[in-house]
């Protein structure tokens, strides 16, 4: 039986893993230098604007949802699509930005803007251009959008990794007592493509071998096997990586965006999924009432020991 098609088409399926792991490692590094500009202009917009409220909803829902976590990090088990809320907060930005007025500086400072609660960027001149905030708006949207298909096609990747390294973990066959009453191991059995029972085996599982000196014929193909040309690696793989020849990502924006809108209509989280949810949220919002009450004491011991009276008192 010829082995040579199995072999390479088992040569090629590693190749092709090989491929999309490093492929899969390079968007990752991509992810990450997007995730930096993304973060950068909103900082910039922060420095226009000097709104924390906006700044805050657009860079948590960033990164909750495109920043690149760590591959320790437990995956959910079903994604709920993510373009209803870039969209909603940066309309939600652009619709402020609209109606609001502009930050203005007064004498205090100079004519210059100060940043405020996260940051306190000072050298911007107020008050700025609604033209230029919406542009900006739309410029955080667009590599959001480029992110979101890169996030997408880097999620792809790493499910046909899964499934083709589910495929590869067979468990190997366990000895019998009827291979060993025949004098068979399985494992060898199972390594060769021929049927068992057109060899001749010996106890150890192993063809015989003939005693014949070896024909003309049998010398010429072990001469040409050992002048044959050795087999390719697949360290051409990564050398097409490295010298840049090679594209990683062939991003389609515009189908990211309809798959997207088709996945946000016709989602609905089972039931464990909206039942783990609400435990996060209940315990979210009860650590959040024990930080309001140890700052409520907090505030309370300090008022009570500016005033002169023991901590252990009540005020009145």
């Amino acid at each position: 039986m010829n082995h040579e098609p199995s072999a390479s088409a088992e040569r090629r399926k590693e190749n092709r893993d090989n491929f999309n792991r490093k492929r899969g490692a390079l968007l990752d590094d991509l992810l990450r230098h997007l995730d930096i500009l993304v973060f950068a202009e909103l900082s910039a917009i922060y420095y226009m604007d000097c709104s924390f409220f906006r700044f805050a909803i657009r860079s948590l829902a960033h990164l909750f949802l495109l920043t690149p976590k760590s591959a320790q990090l437990p995956n959910l088990s079903a994604n709920p699509p993510i373009i209803g809320t870039i969209f909603g907060t940066t309309l939600l930005c652009i619709v402020m930005h609209l109606y609001n007025s502009p930050p203005s500086a007064g004498e205090a400072t100079r004519g210059y803007l100060h940043g405020g609660l996260a940051m306190d960027f000072i050298g911007q001149k107020g008050p700025s251009s609604k033209i230029h905030l919406i542009l900006l708006d739309l410029l955080v949207l667009s590599v959001q959008v480029v992110q979101m298909s890169a996030h997408l096609l880097r999620e792809r990747i790493r499910a046909n990794l899964a499934s083709s390294a589910d495929k590869a973990a067979i468990p190997a066959a366990p000895q019998r007592v009827e291979d060993e009453e025949r004098g068979v191991l399985r494992s060898a059995e199972q390594q060769r493509g021929e049927d068992i029972e057109m060899q001749t085996l010996n106890p150890h599982g192993q063809t015989a071998t003939s005693t014949s000196l070896p024909d003309e014929g049998e010398l010429s193909s072990e001469r040409a096997s050992l002048l044959a040309q050795p087999q390719r690696t697949d360290a051409h793989i990564f050398d097409a990586f490295n010298s840049g020849q090679i594209v990683i990502a062939d991003l389609d924006i515009a189908g990211a965006v309809r798959q997207q809108l088709m996945a946000y209509r016709s989602y609905a989280p089972d039931s464990e999924e909206a039942e783990r949810g609400r435990v996060m949220r209940e315990r979210e919002a009860a650590r959040a009432r024990e930080w309001r009450d140890g700052i409520l004491r907090a505030i309370r011991t300090a008022r009570q020991r500016a005033r002169g009276t023991p901590a252990n008192v009540p005020e009145p």
